[in-house]
């Protein structure tokens, strides 16, 4: 109804008096153009402001006769009569209308929750985990804080639950969070007797695998480490030695190169490790691509028998003489390296002879951080091993938890193992 008045008034044609009345008015009495278009029954403002534009202010628009003003009132008193009588059936149209529209929301938020409630069955279904039994209460939580004129009886029922249920299972939950935070506990304290310099990153990604939807963040967890005196200690830095020698020295073959498989570029490093009564000294091999350990030895000396064994233990774990063809081994221009019992070893294998330059540490990176790892993650959190014997076992347990538990940043957090497995 309200529609066709507008259409009804929208083709009424106004006499030019009429028009000029109401400027009259509109001027005399310093009303706003909308207010002047309400007071004489118009339909909008936008007529007052055309009639401005084409009437200027003149005399004939300010000395209208006493006649002409009556008609207009006439005219005006007359559209509100017929405004009137129209008016309660227009009401009764716009209140039917609004119960259309409001039946219709109402239907389309019944549609929204019964959504909901089939997309949480459907996520129960394929997860196998209760969502809306295990996660309601910290809905509710959150609708509070949302609306915190609705009451907890309320926003409870919205899950079908009571109000004491509510604050019973705020109890369970601060009970079951502390029996979680003793379990993680525990567990880092296994995993420290193994790895006792294993970084706490690394820890929260470890156990985050094991409990998987119910592990913590990491913020809350860094900070479960930090109240019982679990995070890191800084230890001092400690150095090793270079030796320099006469033999003939390789040129730096992987300058610039890019390896992205295994066994296409091995890495070799030695390194001394304290012992209670002395030193004994770590030769290992390490795939530059998957940062596994592919072949250790330690021994009480620096000779090159020992080197060769690492290098022929990493030939054998990764699958023999075949699988080594194309490979590059990469080291420093340490004696054990250059001697010709390795380098005829290596060459008979048609294996790539590559080393350092100006003995930079750099040149060799992947290998150094190999041995900082070892010595800051296993050796230096604990007292001296007390003879080669316990300093072997020590890091036979240390090499096996780094290839095959220890997440790798280097390897998007993948173990060396499962580098290795995933490209091969």
């Amino acid at each position: 109804m309200r529609e066709e008045n507008r259409t009804r008034r929208a083709y009424v044609r106004y006499s030019e008096d009429f028009k000029l009345s109401v400027l009259k008015w509109h001027f005399e009495n310093g009303m706003s153009e909308n207010l002047t278009s309400r007071h004489f029954g118009l339909c909008g403002h936008q007529l007052i402001k055309r009639w401005l534009e084409r009437y200027p202010i003149t005399e004939k628009c300010l000395t209208l006769s006493a006649e002409t003003i009556k008609k207009v009132e006439e005219m005006r008193d007359k559209r509100k009569n017929a405004k009137s009588t129209t008016s309660p059936k227009s009401e009764l149209d716009e209140l039917r209308e609004e119960n259309r529209r409001l039946r219709a929301a109402l239907c389309y938020s019944d549609l929204r929750v019964k959504a909901y409630e089939t997309l949480i069955k459907v996520a129960e279904e394929n997860e196998g985990i209760d969502i809306l039994k295990k996660n309601w209460r910290q809905a509710a939580l959150m609708l509070r804080q949302q609306r915190p004129d609705a009451s907890v009886e309320t926003v409870c029922g919205l899950f079908g639950k009571t109000r004491g249920a509510y604050y019973k299972k705020k109890d369970d939950e601060v009970t079951s969070r502390r029996l979680r935070e003793k379990e993680i506990l525990e567990l880092v304290r296994q995993i420290r007797s193994e790895a006792p310099g294993i970084g706490c990153y690394k820890l929260f990604l470890m156990i985050g695998k094991m409990y998987k939807c119910k592990m913590m963040g990491r913020d809350r967890f860094f900070a479960l480490l930090r109240r019982n005196d679990l995070m890191l200690k800084p230890e001092r830095t400690r150095h090793t030695t270079n030796s320099n020698h006469q033999f003939h020295k390789y040129s730096n073959l992987i300058k610039g190169k890019t390896f992205n498989a295994p066994n296409r570029l091995w890495v070799a490093d030695i390194t001394y490790i304290s012992l209670s009564t002395g030193v004994c000294y770590l030769h290992l091999l390490t795939d530059a691509f998957t940062h596994e350990i592919v072949g250790w030895t330690l021994s009480d000396s620096l000779k090159a028998e020992n080197t060769l064994r690492a290098f022929d233990m990493a030939v054998e774990n990764t699958g023999g003489h075949e699988a080594v063809k194309g490979l590059t081994h990469h080291s420093d221009r340490g004696v054990q390296y250059c001697c010709t019992l390795y380098t005829e070893r290596l060459k008979s294998l048609g294996v790539e002879i590559s080393m350092t330059e100006d003995y930079k540490p750099t040149d060799n990176a992947v290998a150094e951080r190999m041995n900082g790892i070892i010595k800051q993650e296993w050796l230096y959190r604990r007292p001296l091993p007390a003879d080669i014997d316990e300093a072997r076992t020590i890091i036979s347990r240390a090499i096996r938890f780094y290839n095959h538990c220890r997440p790798h940043s280097t390897n998007h957090f993948k173990t060396p193992a499962e580098m290795r497995a995933d490209n091969t």
